[in-house]
């Protein structure tokens, strides 16, 4: 919490003293996330995710940002969902983890569990249209395609010709076992994604409206196929070339 804030006020507090315009901060659903939630919406209030560490910090931070807003700096802010798309270099992003896990097991848990897709190149478009100067604060949601543990399963499966199932396992029953391997955790050198907090963005995630980034910047979010396609292909050319 107190290293994530500090940066923000490092970096973005002092692009603001300095009068730098555009100023981009690129910050993350999590920041807007709450259980029950219908819709991810650029003006949401930061709400903190689900209680963990990651979501708390990501609001603080978000808090700040918009602290500056108000103050008439000139910070975008972005919520990208989950960023796929075809690596930099050797750098795939953390999200590329769940697709290569998923072709792994050949399998992918829950019953209303979904993935929020968005392609990397997009991403960048919206960041490169929001470089422009004199345009004042703005927000705006990135999330893509909000993708059902069943589309996913199908896609990957097309996309990668390995074929990944959908097990209906209950939501809650996944919660729990994040909750579970939280508290081993504790006492147990675990590393692992699948926690509790985790289980609960996967599978209580709604949908995003992307339409003012579409609207406003001109930013066409790519068909999902193609963005878990270019992902499976440079995960493939990469193992090839090592």
């Amino acid at each position: 919490m107190a290293t994530n804030l500090e940066g923000a006020h490092n970096v973005l507090g002092q692009a603001a003293d300095l009068g730098l315009d555009s100023i981009v901060h690129v910050s993350s659903i999590a920041a807007l996330f709450h259980p029950g939630l219908e819709k991810f919406e650029a003006d949401l209030p930061a709400a903190g995710g689900s209680e963990d560490g990651y979501g708390r910090s990501k609001a603080r931070v978000e808090l700040y940002a918009r602290e500056l807003q108000n103050s008439g700096a000139p910070v975008n802010i972005t919520y990208p969902g989950m960023v796929l798309g075809p690596p930099v270099g050797e750098q795939f992003g953390e999200a590329a983890e769940g697709v290569r896990g998923a072709l792994q097991v050949r399998s992918l848990p829950g019953r209303s569990a979904a993935w929020l897709v968005v392609d990397v190149r997009d991403l960048g478009m919206l960041h490169a249209a929001l470089l422009e100067p004199g345009r004042g604060p703005r927000r705006y949601t990135a999330g893509g395609h909000r993708l059902s543990v069943d589309e996913v399963a199908q896609l990957l499966s097309k996309v990668s010709g390995t074929t990944v199932h959908s097990i209906p396992v209950p939501d809650s029953f996944l919660r729990a076992a994040g909750a579970i391997l939280d508290q081993l955790g504790r006492v147990l050198p675990l590393n692992s994604a699948f926690s509790e907090a985790g289980m609960q963005y996967y599978t209580q995630m709604p949908d995003s409206d992307d339409s003012p980034s579409e609207r406003e910047l001109g930013v066409v979010y790519r068909d999902p196929r193609e963005t878990l396609a270019d992902t499976v292909a440079a995960m493939r050319q990469g193992k090839t070339k090592s």
